[in-house]
Protein backbone atom coordinates (compact mmCIF):
# COMPACT_ATOMS: atom_id res chain seq x y z
CA UNK A 1 0.00 0.00 0.00
CA UNK A 2 2.89 2.38 0.67
CA UNK A 3 4.58 1.59 -2.66
CA UNK A 4 1.07 2.44 -3.85
CA UNK A 5 0.67 5.73 -2.74
CA UNK A 6 4.60 7.05 -3.20
CA UNK A 7 3.95 5.79 -7.02
CA UNK A 8 0.83 7.51 -7.29
CA UNK A 9 3.03 10.39 -5.75
CA UNK A 10 5.52 10.58 -8.15
CA UNK A 11 3.09 10.23 -10.98
CA UNK A 12 1.16 13.46 -10.42
CA UNK A 13 4.64 15.06 -10.11
CA UNK A 14 5.55 13.96 -13.45
CA UNK A 15 6.09 16.03 -16.01
CA UNK A 16 4.51 15.46 -19.35
CA UNK A 17 3.92 17.56 -22.78
CA UNK A 18 3.30 17.13 -26.38
CA UNK A 19 6.12 17.25 -28.89
CA UNK A 20 6.12 16.52 -33.02
CA UNK A 21 6.81 13.01 -31.88
CA UNK A 22 4.72 11.98 -28.71
CA UNK A 23 1.71 13.52 -27.63
CA UNK A 24 2.31 12.67 -24.04
CA UNK A 25 6.51 12.88 -23.97
CA UNK A 26 7.91 12.57 -20.53
CA UNK A 27 9.72 15.63 -20.05
CA UNK A 28 11.71 14.59 -16.33
CA UNK A 29 13.51 11.54 -15.25
CA UNK A 30 11.81 8.71 -12.63
CA UNK A 31 14.24 6.38 -10.58
CA UNK A 32 12.54 3.84 -8.13
CA UNK A 33 14.24 1.83 -6.22
CA UNK A 34 12.67 -0.88 -4.13
CA UNK A 35 14.79 -2.58 -1.59
CA UNK A 36 14.09 -6.20 -0.06
CA UNK A 37 15.44 -7.66 2.94
CA UNK A 38 14.81 -11.38 4.04
CA UNK A 39 15.58 -13.09 7.40
CA UNK A 40 15.09 -16.85 8.20
CA UNK A 41 16.17 -18.62 11.04
CA UNK A 42 17.71 -22.04 10.03
CA UNK A 43 17.42 -25.31 11.72
CA UNK A 44 20.95 -25.24 12.82
CA UNK A 45 19.95 -21.89 14.69
CA UNK A 46 21.54 -19.65 12.72
CA UNK A 47 19.82 -16.68 10.73
CA UNK A 48 20.54 -15.87 6.94
CA UNK A 49 20.20 -12.88 5.37
CA UNK A 50 19.28 -11.98 1.94
CA UNK A 51 18.65 -8.56 0.19
CA UNK A 52 18.24 -7.57 -3.44
CA UNK A 53 17.41 -4.08 -5.22
CA UNK A 54 15.23 -3.59 -8.07
CA UNK A 55 15.86 -0.07 -9.86
CA UNK A 56 13.27 1.42 -12.25
CA UNK A 57 13.99 3.88 -14.45
CA UNK A 58 11.96 6.63 -16.59
CA UNK A 59 14.44 8.54 -18.47
CA UNK A 60 12.61 11.78 -20.42
CA UNK A 61 12.83 10.97 -24.04
CA UNK A 62 16.04 12.66 -26.14
CA UNK A 63 15.15 14.21 -28.96
CA UNK A 64 16.95 15.19 -32.33
CA UNK A 65 16.55 18.84 -33.05
CA UNK A 66 15.29 18.21 -36.39
CA UNK A 67 11.84 16.31 -35.64
CA UNK A 68 11.58 18.14 -32.88
CA UNK A 69 9.85 20.86 -34.41
CA UNK A 70 12.38 22.51 -36.22
CA UNK A 71 12.51 26.17 -36.84
CA UNK A 72 8.77 26.67 -35.35
CA UNK A 73 10.19 25.72 -31.83
CA UNK A 74 9.02 27.41 -28.92
CA UNK A 75 12.45 28.63 -27.31
CA UNK A 76 11.38 27.58 -23.75
CA UNK A 77 10.53 23.56 -25.51
CA UNK A 78 13.72 24.07 -27.42
CA UNK A 79 15.69 24.98 -24.00
CA UNK A 80 13.49 21.93 -22.28
CA UNK A 81 15.03 19.65 -25.44
CA UNK A 82 18.55 20.79 -24.65
CA UNK A 83 18.36 20.29 -20.96
CA UNK A 84 16.78 17.04 -21.26
CA UNK A 85 19.84 15.47 -24.43
CA UNK A 86 22.25 17.05 -21.65
CA UNK A 87 21.36 15.61 -18.90
CA UNK A 88 21.34 12.32 -20.26
CA UNK A 89 25.28 12.87 -21.30
CA UNK A 90 26.05 13.26 -17.51
CA UNK A 91 27.04 10.88 -15.04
Amino acid sequence: EDVLKLMARASERRAVGETKMNKHSSRSHCVFTLRVESKKVLSDGNVMETAGKLHMVDLAGSECAKSAGGADVDPARERERKNINQSLLTP
